[in-house]
């Protein structure tokens, strides 16, 4: 996860679930900035990954690094297989992401945090 971005989300909120939320206002912050050229381990995957097993080796790191990030709030959250949710919701940031860099547009990360949203609902009546 960029530091920045973990740093700004888990100032936003005391409350985990709140900071599962704010992950994807955060990044909506950032893809609306005219500097937003995407996440640089997709682009070098996408770029090279194929030909350089070291830039996808490092890739699968940082992404490894996310979905513990985002796992150990689902698990602070109360979310019962935080593991699983982290999974989810990484493919929305992922996603994200995409969108963002081809469409130049944050509403990706606005579609993709009412879907957590849902999902964390889904989870709360559940549990």
């Amino acid at each position: 996860m960029d530091d920045v971005v973990g740093q700004q989300v888990d100032r936003s909120s005391e409350d985990p679930g709140d900071r599962l939320l704010r992950l994807f206002d955060v990044l909506a912050l950032q893809f609306d900035d005219a500097e937003f050229h995407g996440n640089a381990s997709v682009n070098a995957v996408a770029e090279v990954g194929g030909e350089l097993p070291r830039v996808l080796e490092q890739a699968q790191v940082h992404m490894a690094q996310l979905r513990r990030y985002v796992a150990g709030l689902a698990d602070a959250a109360g979310v019962s297989a935080p593991g699983a949710m982290a999974r989810t919701l990484v493919l929305l940031i992922e996603g994200a992401v995409v969108d963002a860099q081809r469409n130049r547009s944050s509403e990706a990360a606005v579609a993709a945090r009412q879907v957590a949203e849902r999902l964390l609902a889904d989870e709360r009546r559940t549990a």
